[in-house]
């Protein structure tokens, strides 16, 4: 009996070796396959250990006049929510005082769009009922669509569930975490290969909760010839902005830095890069009409240069009149001089008729 049970113990092992020599020689290839939909992960806001996300602030006017304010809009996002952010800014140009400004709520959150098309590099093709995409016309068609953020508060999604002549079979929505920066499956439904539509109650999402951002893929079949791309009936998102004014520097032009300190409710702060914006008049400049001239005269080029901020801000050495004709694709310096008259400046130059080589 025991050599019995010695003998089946050895072909047991004989068995394993075998199996695992199989499982080692299976080829890994980057194809997936998801033909049902995964498990979805519930998105869960913990408190964090680090101050709150600032993104990259805008300006309603990226060149402002010497008279003009300025309103500085930064999107800022904290799991443990935010407690206020402060823009601290400096007219460099005229003395180092520091001045500063303190909000407590965003302003109401920001649509950022609501065409699919917006989205970063969009990836659209088809695909097999196995799930691996082909430049080849298939039954299905994929769009794949990642847009992301500094700061995603919210998002709306309503796909066409009837793009053309096809039907929406498959349906991926993941969100990039806060924490860890992966994507992570949201919602999911249909799969690939089906045929039918899949329902009406499903190929919507809805979510309110910060992310780093959104990918969405979905897959189509045709109806009749080939599918059309997914696309989108309705497509939203939103992200809480904070708003600031700067005053106009008014009397003369300045450079002017600024950077945003951000508390979430735990009292951790975060601190963006400084930012730096000229607020200054541009110069006018008026060049007298020139008269018709035959093609052996001269051509004599008058400028008249003023600035709002004061004629002296003017920084006389930058100023250069250039000369092409219609059929080329080069341009010709001219020398100019350079005279004051009263609060303005007058540069002149000629261009000799030699260089018009009796062309009109």
């Amino acid at each position: 009996m025991k050599r019995i049970n010695w003998i089946f113990a050895f072909i047991l092992v004989l068995f394993l070796v075998s199996f695992n020599s199989n499982l080692n020689s299976v080829e890994i290839t980057d194809e997936i396959t998801l033909i049902t939909p995964e498990t979805q992960q519930p998105m869960i806001s913990v408190a964090d250990s680090a101050g709150p996300i600032i993104g990259i602030p805008s300006l309603d006017n990226p060149n402002p006049d010497t008279d003009d304010n300025v309103q500085v809009t930064s999107p800022i996002e904290d799991v443990d929510s935010v407690q206020n952010a402060t823009l601290f800014w400096q007219y460099v140009t005229k003395n180092n005082t520091i001045f500063n400004s303190t909000v407590t709520s965003p302003t109401s959150p920001n649509s950022l769009f609501i065409d699919y098309s917006a989205f970063t590099f969009p990836v659209t093709g088809y695909i097999t009922d196995f799930g691996q995409k082909t430049t080849y016309p298939q039954d299905w068609a994929y769009g794949e669509y990642i847009f992301e953020d500094s700061a995603v508060t919210d998002i709306a999604l309503d796909l066409t569930r009837y793009p053309g002549n096809a039907a929406l079979v498959y349906i991926l929505v993941q969100a990039k975490n806060v924490t860890t920066g992966l994507w992570q499956t949201v919602h999911e439904y249909g799969g690939y290969g089906q045929t039918s539509v899949i329902s009406s109650t499903n190929d919507d999402y809805a979510y309110t909760g910060l992310t780093l951002g959104y990918r969405i893929f979905a897959v189509t079949y045709r109806a009749a010839g080939f599918p059309t791309l997914p696309r989108f009936d309705y497509l939203q998102m939103w992200r809480d902005e904070y708003i600031w004014p700067i005053p106009a520097v008014v009397t003369e032009p300045s450079y002017v830095n600024y950077y945003i300190l951000a508390y979430d409710t735990l009292n951790q702060s975060s601190t963006s890069p400084l930012y730096t914006f000229l607020m200054d008049f541009a110069p006018t400049i008026t060049i007298d009409r020139p008269p018709v001239l035959a093609s052996d005269q001269d051509y004599l080029l008058n400028v008249t240069i003023d600035d709002q901020d004061g004629y002296k801000t003017v920084n006389v050495s930058s100023t250069v009149a250039q000369y092409q004709f219609t059929d080329d694709t080069d341009w010709t310096d001219i020398p100019l001089s350079h005279q004051e008259f009263g609060n303005t400046h007058q540069f002149s130059g000629t261009l000799p008729a030699s260089n018009l080589g009796a062309i009109e």
